[in-house]
């Protein structure tokens, strides 16, 4: 026999929920059918978190500038402040969890591993407020025996460590875990202190958690504002204490890290952060993932909302206001939140913070729903009816537990731990401890275990600040066409770049392979020019610019040229580059017929990914253009023994044509737009820029 009803406690809901005279073998039953199916989730869970735990490579985009900014963190460097144009070092969120990390990494040296403990032991904490919330939703909402809200707060903590999101992201490098436990400890803790003495020294503890919940990632700022509502509607007074403690928590740090970063605090974790949102990402999302894998759970959370509502309006009308509860509050935060998954590129783990309020609710109202189906009565047919919902209830819950889709439908199952990924990694790290210079990494781990400088962290926040004017990346696009990077590593698809950025890295690089990261070096010959020109060469002939090669090796300045036929050309021409000293002098020159790579259609070459038609120089005799036709012509020029190149040399180019008598015939240059050009040379400079 079951007692289901507890002095002193009032309830929203109807008076038959509040009695029970015994309890039916099948309800114990149902409870452990849930059980034993959810039971290989947890293990699952323990295995995968055991698997990434340790393994020592990154594995999420995010893990690599939250490592690189705690690691330049432990270092003494300001985190805040460091997107120059010369540079890109990203830190999006609130320096808590960076703080925690740097910590460790100062001990320890870089790495991953305390960051993802963090995470880790945060995913276990939530598990247990889950456990903790859905027994008190049970017994104070649902009034469920303690033996029934103890086993709803078990169903509780096994759904959250059966989900996909709790497998994927409870032990990345990332803030997510850490600030959701600290809000759902200020919510628990809040609701305790209300329940209590309502003194203020007790009150500190709810606010300082909420408060750090919020400076480890600033969505949690859902979470503070919920808890002060919470407590609002509960007893103004003690509201107004509330909210003037974490006003002054969170306000008063914020002020002086704001100061002491030089405003660049604000800038990086507000201002930066309003990405766009779009309307059809938010509703593929919400529709093809995360409603239909989990609709009993979101059904069931509603079902308590509509009773918690109905509740909250009756108290009203009778003129008992008792205020909502803690696990309303809470589930409104959470689907609050759920707005960020429309955001530009944006991640399953933006939905996190729904997933605990709605499995509370959910799990608290199954119990409800089994002991209302467990209570005898004179209508029959009634309780018939409830005996069949709750059947239906618990059959479904089984069906969607045993046909919940792999975890790879949340999260590419390639960037896991494999000994596949081990071995290309490895490899990866060999290729680039062989490659001189400067890389580019979206793996930064990879970067820092191989000695590189990371000079740009974050290509997704990179780009979107570009595009809002909030950040120059004309350095950085200068970089690209440079081929300064002897290796760019991106992951498997990665498109994190403006249209200019985008456009110089496939003019400039060549994809290697795109398996899993992709590799790519620079183009011996780059299919857009670096130093861009537009001059007219005689009649027939447009220069549209020049690129250096990377490095001069030995005697040999690498260049190429670009050249179009706006027309047939009438002649076979030679092409000339001279090299001036700062005075003026000839000190290299070459003149030669053009050779190198006919090129029908670059924009082609750069939208398609490919390389350039023909892989080896050809002569290109200018009689054989065609109008249209564009060329890459090699004009290297040989350097003096000992000659260094400074930016005050100078390059000239130009084309002429020799008669039957040997007369020297130079074609004319004009230059608009771009480019400076006067009487039969083109002028440039004789370094890149």
């Amino acid at each position: 026999m079951t007692i289901l009803t507890k002095p002193g406690v009032t309830s929203a809901l109807p008076r038959a929920l509040r009695k029970i005279s015994y309890r039916p073998r099948w309800v114990d039953l149902g409870w452990l059918l849930l059980f034993l199916l959810l039971l290989p989730g947890l293990i699952e869970f323990l295995a995968h978190s055991w698997q990434v735990l340790t393994w020592e490579w990154q594995i999420d985009y995010d893990e690599g500038f939250n490592l690189d900014a705690s690691w330049k963190l432990a270092n003494g460097i300001n985190i805040y402040g460091q997107a120059r144009p010369d540079r890109f070092i990203a830190a999006p969120y609130p320096p808590v969890y960076y703080v925690l990390c740097a910590v460790f990494q100062k001990i320890f040296g870089y790495g991953l591993l305390g960051g993802r403990l963090l995470s880790f032991g945060s995913a276990l904490a939530l598990g247990l407020f889950i456990f903790l919330f859905g027994r008190k939703l049970g017994r104070d909402f649902f009034k469920l025996g303690q033996l029934d809200s103890n086993l709803a707060g078990l169903l509780g903590l096994l759904t959250w460590f059966s989900l996909n999101v709790t497998l994927v992201w409870g032990t990345f490098f990332k803030q997510d875990m850490l600030a959701m436990a600290l809000a759902t400890a200020g919510l628990w803790f809040t609701w305790r202190w209300l329940e209590s003495s309502r003194k203020f020294w007790p009150m500190l503890l709810p606010a300082v958690l909420l408060t750090l919940g919020f400076y480890t990632k600033q969505n949690e700022l859902a979470a503070l504002g919920g808890a002060w509502l919470f407590v609002v509607l509960k007893d103004w007074r003690a509201g107004l204490k509330f909210g003037l403690t974490l006003a002054v928590l969170v306000g008063v740090p914020f002020l002086a890290i704001d100061f002491l970063t030089h405003h660049r605090f604000y800038f990086e974790v507000f201002v930066a952060q309003q990405v766009p949102w779009v309307w059809d990402d938010f509703w593929r999302r919400m529709t093809t993932r995360l409603i239909p894998d989990h609709l009993l759970l979101i059904l069931l959370a509603l079902a308590f909302t509509v009773l918690a509502l109905v509740g909250l309006v009756g108290s009203w009308l009778k003129r008992k206001w008792q205020g909502p509860s803690i696990e309303l509050i809470w589930l409104a935060t959470g689907a609050f939140t759920l707005v960020t998954v429309g955001s530009y590129q944006s991640g399953y783990n933006h939905a996190l913070d729904f997933f605990p309020p709605m499995v509370v609710a959910a799990v608290a109202t199954f119990g409800g729903l089994l002991n209302l189906a467990a209570r005898p009565g004179p209508n029959r047919s009634r309780q018939i009816a409830w005996g069949l919902a709750a059947l239906a209830i618990t059959g479904g819950l089984a069906w969607q537990i045993f046909a919940y889709p792999s975890s790879s439908f949340y999260y590419s199952a390639g960037n896991m731990p494999s000994q596949t990924r081990r071995e290309m990694l490895e490899g990866l790290v060999a290729q680039v401890n062989q490659a001189p210079g400067d890389i580019l990494s979206e793996d930064i781990y990879l970067q820092l275990k191989t000695g590189r400088p990371v000079a740009y962290d974050d290509l997704y926040h990179m780009a979107l600040q570009a595009e809002a004017g909030q950040w120059d990346e004309s350095r950085f696009v200068a970089d690209l066409k440079a081929r300064r990077f002897s290796v760019i590593l991106l992951g498997q698809g990665s498109r994190r770049f403006t249209d200019p950025g985008w456009e110089a890295l496939n003019a400039n690089y060549r994809l290697i392979f795109p398996d899993g990261i992709a590799l790519w070096r620079p183009r011996p010959q780059p299919i857009l020019p670096q130093t861009q020109a537009s001059c007219q060469v005689g009649d027939a002939l447009s220069f549209g610019g020049i690129s250096y090669g990377r490095t001069t090796q030995g005697n040999v300045l690498s260049l190429t040229t670009y050249w179009q036929a706006k027309s047939a050309v009438p002649a076979n021409y030679t092409f000339f580059v001279h090299l001036l000293d700062p005075a003026g002098k000839l000190v290299a020159q070459r003149d030669a017929s053009p050779s190198g790579w006919a090129v029908p259609d670059p924009q082609a070459l750069i939208r398609d990914g490919k390389d350039l038609p023909q892989p080896d120089e050809q002569s290109l005799p200018t009689a054989a253009w065609k109008a249209g036709e564009s060329m890459l012509v090699n004009q290297t020029l040989p350097l003096p023994s000992g000659l260094t190149l400074t930016s005050d040399y100078r390059l000239i180019i130009g084309a002429y044509s020799l008669d039957a008598a040997g007369k020297i015939n130079s074609l004319q240059v004009s230059c608009t737009g771009t480019g400076s050009g006067g009487g039969d040379v083109v002028n440039l400079p004789a370094v890149g820029a």
